[in-house]
């Protein structure tokens, strides 16, 4: 999550946080908060996913989505495809 730009060189992370993504080591969600989010630059460590902005300040709706989302995943099996909840990003993003 972010409300702006970075202030230094992100090189070095994005290509650890991508790395990581592709080898499915790690999964990326990027938020961006308010008009001032870099939205370009949150897509840089995001391979697989577009960043989403956050509607207002609707921070409770978006951590209750994600709690259901990672109860989901825990209740999976290794290899499992997990859809992601579409229905429930309308209650926390700007789609």
């Amino acid at each position: 999550m972010t409300d702006g730009a970075p202030t230094d060189n992100i090189d070095t992370a994005v290509r650890r946080v991508v790395d990581m993504v592709k080898a499915t080591k790690f999964t990326v969600f990027p938020i961006g908060i308010g008009s001032g989010a870099d939205m370009k630059t949150l897509a840089r460590f995001s391979p697989n996913r577009p960043p989403l902005r956050l509607d207002g300040l609707k921070f409770k709706e978006f951590f209750e989505w994600l709690s259901r989302s990672v109860a989901r995943v825990s209740r999976s099996t290794p290899g499992d495809t997990v859809k992601l909840d579409l229905e429930g990003l309308a209650g926390w993003a700007e789609l």
